[in-house]
């Protein structure tokens, strides 16, 4: 006979057996967790080298099966590719049904940008001040106004009117590189379209204004922020636009077209937190949050009309500081919006029709990603589901 010993080794045995069975299972049909080894979704995920050279950086991530839903725009998808290998992660763009076209760095839905209703994955950050030396990154045309005290820089404008000389402009290339998982910069391949600044400001009583810049083509972009005209109180904020389309007066300060400009709760003598993003030809301004943010639509870059300025202190694409006023900043942050690369055979060039149950999908890191551009739409049979987490190294575990 078996002694109560014996059953008990047999239950758990069972037991055993049964958690075993159920992990199978769910690693078959619910989740399962796959390692990242290539790098076409960098900085989103990391996988590969960024550097010729350098020893590959394996991130693993947890991957839920049958979804109950369609993939949505811009959600992350698993696929199997339908000439066999490894799974693949991508981001889905292109939905059944509409016409797809890379141009510009963008992907142009029915032959138009997307609006800022769309949700949409975060920009790729460049610059924080957190890991990189603003020294190193910043140029500054007249050192004398500026000072380091701390994590701050502050500003001494109170005699600078209508000039750039209180400005920091930022010095490196606005281009589609990253900062890798040690925060150290990667160089890009292209020059990049859309841009974000933000910085925590504090300005003197007194007056004065703030500005942060944004250029892309032949358009020069600025958020100034001042107390509001009629002497009642409040600051406004406006929305700027300049380029030889609009420069019909000889006084600089009147060659500006004010696109929009809005009261906002900024308070001198006060720590706020300013982001102006210039997005698929929208800018937007915000205030402490998205709670106090002003939008507007400029309808397209106004070309070059000269040769582009070579890289370097020439180019200055993104800059922020202030006029007749004693400012501080800090937290300073630079990010570029995703850039899709003109490679491959579909959908480049001309628009390609989806089917019904057709996805047009990219990797994050455009230059270095095949995808849809290379082997066309992808079926929804070949998504096996959805990155949620990463989950290994333990230190980088964060969700999807």
């Amino acid at each position: 006979m078996t002694g109560k010993g014996g059953r008990r080794r047999i239950r758990l045995l069972g037991g055993l057996f049964a958690v075993l069975l159920l992990l199978l299972l769910a690693k078959s049909f619910v989740a399962d967790i796959y390692p990242v080894t290539g790098g076409s979704m960098r900085p989103t995920i990391f996988g590969g080298a960024g550097r010729p050279g350098e020893k590959p950086f394996t991130e693993h991530v947890l991957v839920r099966f049958r979804p109950r839903s369609a993939p949505q725009r811009y959600e992350l998808v698993v696929l199997h590719p339908r000439g066999g290998g490894e799974p693949m992660i991508k981001r889905v763009l292109g939905l059944p049904g509409e016409s797809i076209q890379v141009s510009g760095g963008d992907v142009l839905v029915e032959g138009r940008r997307l609006g800022l209703d769309e949700t949409r994955p975060a920009p790729i950050l460049l610059f924080d001040d957190r890991y990189l030396a603003v020294e190193e990154y910043w140029f500054d045309p007249r050192s004398s106004l500026w000072s380091h005290a701390g994590d701050e820089w502050r500003l001494d404008a109170t005699t600078v009117r209508h000039s750039d000389a209180g400005m920091l402009l930022y010095n490196k290339d606005l281009d589609d590189g990253y900062l890798d998982q040690n925060r150290r910069p990667v160089d890009g391949h292209r020059i990049a379209n859309d841009a974000v600044i933000e910085c925590e400001a504090w300005i003197e009583e007194g007056g004065g204004r703030l500005r942060l810049f944004l250029r892309e083509e032949g358009d020069t972009f600025q958020a100034v922020l001042q107390p509001a005209a009629g002497g009642e109180g409040g600051w406004a904020v406006a929305l700027t636009r300049y380029n030889a389309r609009t420069a019909i007066a000889t006084r600089p300060e009147e060659k500006t077209e004010t696109l929009v400009e809005a009261p906002v709760p900024f308070t001198a003598g006060a720590w706020h937190r300013l982001r102006f993003a210039n997005l698929d030809d929208q800018l937007v301004f915000e205030l402490d949050g998205a709670a106090h943010r002003v939008v507007a639509a400029y309808g397209g870059n106004e070309p070059l009309r000269a040769p582009a300025p070579a890289p370097g202190p020439r180019a200055h694409r993104v800059g922020f500081g202030g006029e007749e006023c004693r400012a501080r900043f800090r937290a300073i942050r630079v990010w570029r919006d995703l850039y899709y690369t003109e490679k491959g055979s579909y959908g480049v060039g001309s628009r390609l029709s989806l089917g019904s149950r057709e996805y047009f999908v990219l990797g994050d890191n455009s230059a270095e990603s095949r995808d849809s551009r290379n082997f066309g739409p992808v079926l929804a049979a070949e998504i096996a589901g959805r990155p949620v987490a990463v989950v290994w190294p333990l230190d980088r575990g964060r969700r999807l």
